[in-house]
C-alpha cells in the first residue's frame, strides 16, 4: 500500500469541481510521541489507513515478544481529517493482549488482556516492575515514566510469544474519503531496570462492612486512576468518604475496560472501615455505555467487528483486513455479568445524543433487542453532569429511557451515578452527584447487589442532602411491599411521604408525586422540610415516587424511586358442580404468573397465565373425601390461593368453598 493518494481536479471542467468540493488533506503521518525507554529495540513499526465505514470496529496487530522481556513500550498516533494531528473528531483507542490462552481462537480474547487505555495516552509501558509512586503519578498523570508499567494495564512477567495491539476504531469522519492514517511503534526490552520493582498488589477491598438492614447511600459510578489522567484512588475515596465529603456509605469504582484495580484498593479503601468499595467494570462500547457491577466475570466490551489482517507487515491494508469476530451484542455480555454474581446497569441512556461527538458512544444506541431487557438490572436515570444542567435534558430524557424499559413488562431498577473522574476537583462531576439509596441486609458487596437485583433503590440526582422519600403498600388480601416489591389483591392502599427538603439548602417550590407507570396520578404541593400521602385504588400497575422543586421555570428531579408494582388479584364467586362434587373459583390476575390452589383433603391445581387473566382452578377433592361428599351429600373446605407472580413476590388468599354433590 503506499498511503493515502490524491488526485488533483483536472484543468478547466474541472476547476468548478474544485471550488465547489470541501479541501482534503493529504496523509499524515503524525510521528510518535516521546522517546524509547531504557533498553528498547523495534518489534514493528507499522502505519496503514483505516475507512470511515471500520467505525465502531477493532483493528488487531501482532507483534513478537521475545524470551527475557522485562518491559514492552508502545507508541502510536493518528491524523485528522484536516490533516492535523490533535484533537478530534478522530478516535483510534488502544489496547494490549499477550499470548492467547486458546491456541484456536482467531483473535485474541478477554482472558489474554494485559490493559485498555482507551485514547487517554499515546506512549504507554507494560513492565514487570508496578506503577509509579502517587506523588509521581499526581505531577504528571498521563506521562510515560521509563522503567514502569503505565496506569490502565496489568503489571508482571511478560511471558515470550505472540502478543497484539488492538486499536478500537471509535471513530473515523466519513468526510475524510481516506479514512485515518495511524502509526504504531512496540519495543521490548530486558534491562533490569524493568524488573527491579516487581508489582505488590495491596489486594481487594473489603467484601463486607456490616450485616445490619437499612437504607444506604451510594455512588453507583465512580472512575479511578487505572484510567490515565483521573484522580489518585485516595483523593478519590476521600471525596466520597472523608470529612466534608459526600457522605457516602458506598461507592462502585469502575475503571473502562479494565479490572487492573480490583486487587489493588486495600490500602487505599482500608483507610475508611464503615464504607463500601465495590469494584466493577464500565463497559464502554461505540454505540453506549454500561457498567458491569460487583460480577467476578469480566465483560468483552468489544461491541464491534474484530479486523486482523491476512499478510500484515510494515504497511496495513484496509483492503486486505478480516472479520475474524462478529459484534458482540449486550444482551449476551449482560448474561456474564449476572453469572458472575453481579448486576447490569446502562450508563447515561440520553447523554448528548443529539451531539454524539461531544461524548462519543455515551449515549445508548442499542435496540430493545439487541439490549435484553430481561438481563438488565439498572437504568442510570440520573448523572451529575444532567444535574448540574438543571436536570435537563438528560435527567428527562433518562427517566423516560427507564420507563420505555418497565413497559416492556420487566422489573429494573432506578440507580443515579456521579460518573466521576477527578474525585471533587472536577465541578462537572464531583463524587456523589447524583446518589443512590438502597435498601440493603447490610452494607457488603453481596447484599448490594441483591437489593440492586431486587430494585429497592430511590435516586437523588443532587447527591446524599437530597430528601428522603419512602413508599409502603398494603391490600387488603395481606400483601405488603416496599419499593421493589409486588403486592397483589383487589385493591392498593400506598404510604408516601417525603422528608429532608430542606437540607440542601435549595430553594425552589416543592411537589409530592405519585407515578402510576411513569405519569403524575396524585400531585402534592408542600412547603418545609416534607410531606405524606395515602393513596387508594384499584388499577393494576407499577407505583413510583417523584419529587419535584421548582425553580426559574425549570423542574427538577430531587428524588425519583425505583416502582412497587400492583398486580389485581381477585378471587371471584365459587362456582360449584353439584353433578360431581367440585367448584371452580375464578381467579382474576392483571399480571403474567402462575396460580396453585390446595388445601387439606385437596388436590393440588396449578394454572398459568403469560398475561391479563381470569384463570379457573378446579376444587377437587382427594378420594376420602370425595366419598363423604357422595355420602353426606356436601362438605366446607379451605382452599388455599397462591399466586405467583412471574417477577415478584407470592401472595396469599383463603377462601372457604362448600363442594355439594346430588344424586
Amino acid at each position: 500500500m503506499n498511503g493515502r493518494t490524491r488526485i488533483g481536479c483536472g484543468l478547466l471542467a474541472g476547476v468548478a469541481a474544485c471550488l465547489l468540493a470541501p479541501s482534503v488533506a493529504t496523509a499524515t503521518d503524525c510521528g510518535l510521541p516521546g522517546t524509547a525507554g531504557t533498553g528498547m529495540n523495534e518489534v514493528i513499526d507499522v502505519q496503514g489507513d483505516l475507512a470511515s465505514s471500520r467505525t465502531g470496529g477493532y483493528l488487531q496487530i501482532p507483534f513478537a515478544v521475545p524470551a527475557g522481556t522485562t518491559g514492552i513500550q508502545i507508541r502510536y498516533s493518528y491524523d485528522q481529517p484536516d490533516g492535523g494531528c490533535g484533537g478530534s473528531p478522530n478516535t483510534l483507542d488502544m489496547g494490549v493482549y499477550q499470548p492467547k490462552a486458546d491456541g484456536s481462537s482467531p483473535v485474541w480474547e478477554q482472558t489474554d488482556r494485559r490493559g485498555w487505555s482507551g485514547s487517554a495516552v499515546k506512549n504507554l509501558a507494560i513492565a514487570e516492575n508496578g506503577f509509579t509512586a502517587e506523588a509521581v503519578y499526581d505531577s504528571n498523570r498521563k506521562a510515560f515514566v521509563d522503567g514502569f508499567t503505565t496506569r490502565a494495564y496489568q503489571p508482571g512477567p511478560i511471558p515470550a510469544g505472540d502478543w497484539a495491539v488492538e486499536l478500537g476504531i471509535a471513530y473515523v469522519d466519513p468526510s475524510d474519503t481516506d479514512g485515518i492514517h495511524f502509526h504504531v511503534q512496540v519495543l521490548t526490552s530486558s534491562d533490569a531496570a524493568w524488573s527491579d520493582a516487581p508489582y505488590s498488589p495491596s489486594g481487594p477491598p473489603a467484601a463486607t462492612v456490616n450485616s445490619t438492614p437499612g437504607w444506604y447511600t451510594g455512588d453507583l459510578h465512580v472512575h479511578g486512576e487505572q484510567e490515565p489522567g483521573n484522580a489518585p484512588m485516595t483523593d478519590t475515596f476521600a471525596a466520597a468518604f472523608g470529612t466534608g465529603g459526600a457522605g457516602l456509605d458506598f461507592i462502585t469504582l469502575v475503571d473502562h475496560n479494565n479490572n487492573v484495580a480490583h486487587d489493588d484498593m486495600k490500602s487505599q479503601a482500608g483507610a475508611y472501615p464503615n464504607d463500601l468499595v465495590i469494584p466493577g467494570v464500565e463497559v464502554t462500547t461505540y454505540r453506549g455505555h454500561w457498567n458491569n457491577q460487583g460480577s467476578g466475570n469480566f465483560a468483552d466490551f468489544r461491541g464491534g467487528p474484530v479486523y486482523t489482517e491476512s499478510s500484515p507487515d510494515s504497511q496495513i491494508d484496509d483492503s486486505e483486513l478480516v472479520k475474524a469476530q462478529n459484534a458482540t451484542r449486550p444482551k449476551k455480555q449482560f448474561k456474564g455479568t449476572n453469572d458472575g454474581g453481579g448486576w447490569t446497569q446502562i450508563n447515561h441512556p440520553a447523554y448528548f445524543r443529539d451531539a454524539p461527538a461531544s461524548c462519543r458512544g455515551c449515549a445508548w444506541g442499542y435496540s430493545d433487542d439487541e439490549t435484553g431487557f430481561k438481563r438488565l438490572d439498572a437504568v442510570e436515570i440520573a448523572n451529575s453532569i444532567g444535574a448540574l444542567q438543571g436536570g435537563l435534558p438528560f435527567t428527562a430524557d433518562a427517566i423516560e429511557y427507564y420507563e420505555h424499559v418497565l413497559d416492556s413488562g420487566v422489573h429494573v431498577a432506578a440507580v443515579g451515578s456521579s460518573d466521576a473522574h477527578r474525585a471533587d476537583a472536577d465541578p462537572i462531576s464531583p463524587v456523589g452527584q447524583g446518589a443512590t439509596v438502597v435498601h440493603a441486609d447490610g452494607l457488603s458487596r453481596d447484599a448490594i447487589v441483591a437489593a440492586v437485583k431486587a430494585d429497592r433503590t430511590y435516586v437523588k440526582p443532587f447527591g446524599a442532602d437530597g430528601p428522603d422519600i419512602s413508599l409502603e403498600a398494603a391490600t387488603p388480601e395481606g400483601s405488603e411491599g416496599m419499593i421493589g416489591d409486588t403486592v397483589a389483591g383487589g385493591s392498593l392502599k400506598l404510604d408516601a411521604s417525603v422528608s429532608g427538603a430542606t437540607t440542601g439548602g435549595r430553594p425552589g417550590v416543592w411537589s409530592l408525586l405519585i407515578l402510576c407507570d411513569g405519569i403524575a396520578v396524585d400531585t402534592v404541593p408542600f412547603t418545609g422540610d416534607g410531606t405524606s400521602e395515602e393513596y387508594e385504588t384499584d388499577e393494576p400497575g407499577r407505583y413510583s415516587l417523584e419529587v419535584i422543586r421548582a425553580n426559574g421555570g425549570t423542574d427538577f428531579v430531587e428524588a425519583y424511586s425505583s416502582p412497587i408494582w400492583f398486580t389485581r388479584f381477585a378471587v371471584g364467586k365459587a362456582q360449584r358442580n353439584t353433578g360431581n362434587g367440585t367448584a371452580v373459583l375464578p381467579v382474576e390476575t392483571s399480571d403474567a404468573g402462575k396460580v396453585v390452589l390446595s388445601g387439606k383433603n385437596l388436590d393440588t391445581v396449578k394454572k398459568h397465565s403469560n398475561g391479563p387473566a381470569t384463570l379457573k382452578p378446579r376444587v377437587r377433592p382427594e378420594p376420602d373425601l370425595a366419598k363423604k361428599i357422595r355420602k353426606r351429600g356436601s362438605a366446607k373446605v379451605k382452599a388455599k390461593l397462591e399466586f405467583i407472580p412471574t417477577d415478584g413476590k407470592a401472595v396469599v388468599e383463603s377462601v372457604r368453598v362448600k363442594l355439594v354433590r346430588r344424586g
